[in-house]
This record gives C-alpha cells, structure tokens and sequence, in this order.
C-alpha cells in the first residue's frame, strides 16, 4: 500500500519529537524516490525534521517551503 496525503513518514515519533507528515500523494512518491536514491540523507533529515523541524538559514541548496505549507 503506498502512502498519501497526511500518512506518517516514517514509524510513529518519540516522546517529544514531532511525526512528519505528507501533505499531498505526490510527496509520498517523492519521498519514495529520495529514499531509494539517497537513503543515508534521507534518513538524516527525516531526524532533522523530527527533532527541530523550525525553520533553518537557507543555503544555494535549501530553500523554504512555499504556499500553505511554509507554516
């Protein structure tokens, strides 16, 4: 069964961490794909987002989400 919009990302967050998310099917998919490609970064930003998922100093190569789900 493949995941879509509001499934958890990964198995159920730690006390006091925050559970990720998807916000639309095609997040799923991409997240799919980041995984099969690129599992180690995958896998560390997923903790990223679960322990501090505020906002970072954007880079050349990390920008802000957009839209509704900048919040």
């Amino acid at each position: 069964m493949s995941a879509g919009r509001g499934d958890r990302a990964a198995p159920p967050a730690a006390h006091g961490h925050w559970e990720v998310r998807f916000a639309d099917a095609a997040s799923a998919k991409g997240w799919e794909s980041l995984c099969r490609q690129a599992r180690e970064n995958t896998y560390r930003a997923w903790l990223i987002m679960r322990q501090d998922p505020g906002p970072a100093t954007e880079t050349p190569r990390h920008h802000r989400l957009k839209g509704s789900l900048a919040e």
